[in-house]
């Protein structure tokens, strides 16, 4: 998991958002299958604009540029939840991964 959060984070860099730059990435069967990164909008979150096509998969990992607090949001996690995806990975205030089961 940790080589899908640093692709992650240097994906998070490329964010469109002047000031909350982050990214997410779904991966399925070992594969990444979607990533998207913040919108300019602070309303249209990675995790969300990552899930927008109907993308399912095991799991979900998302990451904030320089590595700290990255957990999802309420609206994020329920669009987790109803894309079947069953664990996300994102880092703690201590900048350690974590595994969350949904």
């Amino acid at each position: 998991m940790r080589k899908y959060y640093e692709i992650a984070l240097r994906l998070a860099h490329e964010s469109a958002h002047p000031k909350h730059k982050m990214a997410a990435l779904v991966v399925k069967g070992g594969a990444i299958v979607a990533v998207a990164t913040n919108s300019p909008r602070w309303h249209r979150h990675a995790e969300r604009r990552c899930l927008k096509f109907g993308v399912s998969g095991d799991l979900i990992v998302i990451a904030r540029q320089g590595g700290s607090m990255s957990k999802p949001c309420v609206d994020c996690l329920a669009a987790i939840q109803d894309a079947g995806i069953r664990r996300v990975v994102y880092a703690n205030w201590n900048k350690e991964l974590v595994v969350d089961a949904c």
